[in-house]
């Protein structure tokens, strides 16, 4: 039982490192700022292609700079994993769209015109909650505050046609995950391998030996 605890505690950790190093704030930022773009310019084509660019983007700069500091351990999903986060995600905005309208029926909220405003709006408040549950999950409260103010952002942007605060917000987000992962390098610099410094100090040795040999046979 103990075990089961240990072993949960531990894959809860890994996930958790994820969100650490700052990688991820930074795609989702630049992500914002390109959405910005493309609600002006509908053809502008980066946004849609931006995120699986930035995922590999975040594989490549973990094997050359992170891996090094922070160690590397493989994740998986099984596939009833995978299956349960996407049911709770429909099941989520599903209960949430339903919220929403009886919440404008009964007051009749002129924002909410349809059911596609009303499924926009239950996706904005499902990912305050998921922001929000991974702040409290992982322990890493400036997610509460990247939750609450791409939530904020994208309702206001909806209700008075202000897509600059995207934009905005998007760089805001950016700079975040740079910061943070410049201090993820500087708290965890590259420890100097002991077995490698031993090697090349018997190497160093080795060719002392040999030259000094070379001195008394001359």
């Amino acid at each position: 039982m103990s075990g089961n605890l240990d072993l949960k505690a531990i894959r809860v950790k890994i996930y958790g490192t994820i969100l650490e190093d700052g990688l991820l704030e930074i795609v989702m930022g630049v992500y914002l700022v390109f959405s910005m773009f493309t609600i002006n310019n509908p053809s502008f084509i980066l946004h849609y292609i931006w995120l699986p660019i930035g995922l590999v983007l975040i594989e490549v700069v973990r094997r050359r700079i992170i891996f090094q500091r922070s160690g590397y351990a493989k994740i998986s999903l099984s596939a009833g994993e995978i299956g349960a986060i996407f049911g709770i995600i429909l099941i989520g905005v599903a209960v949430l769209t339903g919220l929403i309208a009886l919440i404008a029926g009964g007051f009749g909220l002129p924002i909410i015109k349809n059911l596609r405003e009303m499924i926009s709006y239950a996706l904005i408040f499902f990912l305050v909650i998921s922001f929000c549950f991974i702040a409290y999950r992982f322990k890493l409260p400036r997610w509460y505050m990247h939750g609450i103010s791409i939530g904020l952002v994208m309702i206001l942007s909806k209700v008075f046609d202000f897509h600059e605060l995207v934009f905005i917000l998007g760089i805001w987000v950016t700079l975040v995950g740079i910061i943070v992962l410049a201090r993820y390098i500087r708290q965890f610099p590259i420890e100097p391998n002991p077995t490698l410094d031993h090697e090349s100090q018997s190497e160093d040795v080795e060719i002392v030996e040999v030259s000094n040999a070379s001195q008394s046979h001359q």
